[in-house]
Order: C-alpha cells, then sequence, then structure tokens
C-alpha cells in the first residue's frame, strides 16, 4: 500500500496482498457448501434457523468492522449489502419453502 494512502486513513493498517483473494475464495467456498446443503438436505426447521444464524453472524461481522475502523466507503459496502439482502431473501424462500412442507405435512 503507498504511504499516501495509508497517511491518509491513520486508523487503517497495512495488510498482505493475499487477503482479499483469500477472503473471495473462502466466501466461494462457504456459498458452494451452503448450496450444496441446501439442495441436498431435508428442508426443516433446523436447517431454515441455522442457514439464517449463519447469515447473521458472517454478514454482521464483515459488515460491521467497517464501521469499527472508520472505513465507510458506499461503492466498497455496496456488494456486502447486495450480497446480505440476496441472502435475507434467499433465507425467506428456504423459510417460505419449509413453511409449505409443514402445513402440507400429514398430522
Amino acid at each position: 500500500m503507498s504511504a499516501r494512502w495509508l497517511a491518509s486513513r491513520p486508523r487503517s493498517f497495512p495488510s498482505s496482498p493475499t487477503i482479499a483473494p483469500a477472503f473471495g475464495g473462502g466466501l466461494c467456498s462457504i456459498g458452494s457448501l451452503l448450496l450444496f446443503v441446501a439442495r441436498c438436505a431435508e428442508l426443516n426447521r433446523s436447517l431454515v434457523e441455522i442457514v439464517a444464524v449463519m447469515g447473521c453472524a458472517g454478514f454482521g461481522g464483515a459488515i460491521s468492522v467497517h464501521f469499527v475502523v472508520g472505513y465507510m466507503d458506499f461503492f466498497h459496502l455496496l456488494p456486502a449489502f447486495i450480497g446480505f439482502f440476496l441472502f435475507l431473501l434467499a433465507d425467506g424462500f428456504l423459510w417460505a419453502g419449509w413453511r409449505r412442507n409443514a402445513a402440507d405435512a400429514p398430522g
């Protein structure tokens, strides 16, 4: 990172250039795992709840750390907010599917 960039952001710290690719790889891996689980697991209340908790913890931590360190650039955070919105939408579909299955089940 350039010295000028670091001087303009006194609360930031230099990081390794491998952080972004590692984060992207981890995000892709977790997304693939979640897709596999959602496609292959039985749609029940536990799955819907753990997916909701997992997403809120992951996105909550990833987004809130930017506010803690003072880096609140709109365009930098926009993909995270879009991802969180899509995650909420997908979890809403999981919840609706679970409710529909629960209503159709005998008993």
